[in-house]
């Protein structure tokens, strides 16, 4: 029974079930693990047992391995493990990490595994997947496994699920395609890139929004909406079926950034995206369909977001 809930919780991720184990986990590499969170308690009931992952580690990597946790809402003591190689990369769930805290996690993570041949690394998050999948695709650039992006999400998908997608999530793939584009430009990495960002525009009308008052935008933290009319001006042309939201002049954004829209009367998310200032260049950014984020099922097959910016 135990063993079936937890098959049914890994849904389509791929379990390791070889001498005697039965663990969310999945080698992408010889050197490099994908799992689930290594829990106590309950949760290790249905996703990985922490004893039994560190049973497993000790067993097949003793004395080699490193485990980084990539989960922000939770996490463990490092002395969880034998070893006291436990690293914190943490960032939130469905989320890309910022770039910096990517490289940073990819340095580390090389450096061990080239300070011995039978050194592996184990990266986690909570289920395992997209959080991992964005760092463990990274890593597989860095350290020349894939030679790009494709390549990458590929192997990743393949070794990590049933059904080759690992890696789903829009803005973590967006992020993905940055950071190859960083390793052959490093001379990039250490700049901030600043944009003043003065329109959205949304189009076609999404169905649920009937007024502009249905209609909330958060710009990193701070939030824009028509009941407050000195922070935007938000206008629904139903003519030309569109969203026109005028920002303040002095609204800037730099290095990551993160847009969310929600219907402002039930504060119900519609769509979020991610993005880096350093690849957004001054003019018209057009966003598709699949570029979004969250719950955009109800979205239009052609509905679209186009950024209006231009350097501060």
């Amino acid at each position: 029974m135990l063993n079936q809930l937890r098959a049914w919780v890994s849904e389509n991720r791929l379990r390791y079930n070889e001498g005697g184990y039965n663990l969310d986990l999945s080698y992408i590499t010889d050197r490099i693990i994908a799992m689930s969170f290594p829990a106590e308690g309950f949760e290790g009931m249905y996703r990985n047992s922490l004893k039994e992952v560190k049973r497993f580690l000790n067993e097949r990597h003793s004395g080699h391995y490193k485990v980084y946790n990539l989960r922000s809402e939770k996490s463990y003591k490092a002395t969880a493990f034998d070893v006291p190689l436990v690293s914190d990369y943490a960032f939130d769930d469905h989320q890309p990490p910022p770039l910096k805290l990517l490289r940073a996690l990819c340095r580390d993570a090389a450096t061990w595994l080239q300070a011995d041949p039978d050194n592996v690394v184990a990266i986690h998050c909570k289920a395992g997947k997209g959080r991992t999948g964005t760092a463990v695709a990274a890593l597989l650039l860095y350290m020349h496994v894939a030679q790009n992006v494709d390549e990458a999400i590929h192997l990743y998908g393949i070794k990590r699920t049933t059904d080759g997608k690992g890696l789903t999530v829009p803005s973590q793939i967006r992020y993905v395609h940055y950071f190859a584009s960083l390793l052959k430009n490093p001379e990039q990495w250490d700049r901030d890139a600043h944009l003043r960002l003065f329109k959205v525009k949304l189009h076609p009308i999404p169905g649920s929004i009937k007024h502009d008052t249905d209609i909330v935008i958060s710009i990193n933290d701070t939030v824009f909406s028509a009941k407050d009319s000195s922070s935007c001006d938000i206008k629904l042309d139903f003519v030309a079926s569109s969203v026109i939201i005028e920002l303040p002049k002095d609204m800037e954004v730099s290095n990551d950034f993160k847009i969310s829209f929600c219907r402002g009367n039930k504060k119900t998310p519609l769509f979020h995206f991610w993005l880096n200032a350093a690849f957004v260049s001054p003019g018209a950014m057009v966003l598709l369909k699949n570029d979004l984020d969250g719950p955009v099922n109800s979205l239009p097959d052609t509905f679209e977001v186009t950024l209006s910016t231009t350097v501060p």
